[in-house]
């Protein structure tokens, strides 16, 4: 978690979350074998935009749909609205869901941490320059 609370700080803190939750899913794909071809671990994509100026900040992630399938445990025989009626061997493979969303929890607070330290040294800043 960076310290000193400023935008290169911000940037390289949302790129290492990035690099690091695809590296999680990564290895929960290969922990839970959701690897039959290999497909949806090599399909992470991600991207992280630093809006003008470092205000506001969004992550995109994309990867093969079926990813959302194999998370769930439905696939060809079972659709995701099928209200549990159908019978199926296919097992729910949670590589996706619990950890992030734990893991954006964790983002919350230390880019909020982040932006309250830049806010604290401007505030610092002007109060230091301002002529009397």
């Amino acid at each position: 978690m960076p310290v000193s609370g400023n935008k290169q700080d911000l940037h390289d803190y949302l790129n290492a979350w990035t690099s690091m939750m695809i590296n999680i899913w990564e290895e929960k794909l290969i922990l839970l074998d959701v690897n039959d071809t290999w497909e949806l671990y090599n399909s992470f994509v991600t991207h992280v935009i630093i809006h003008s100026g470092g205000d506001g900040a969004k992550i995109e992630f994309a990867f093969n749909k079926y990813g959302f399938y194999s998370n769930e445990g439905v696939g060809k025989e079972t659709s995701l609205d099928n209200g549990g009626d159908v019978e199926t061997s296919r097992q729910a493979k949670p590589w996706f869901d619990k950890g992030f969303y734990r893991s954006v929890y964790a983002l919350r607070r230390d880019v909020a941490k982040i932006y309250g330290d830049m806010i604290a040294k401007n505030i610092v800043f002007t109060l230091q320059n301002k002529s009397i």
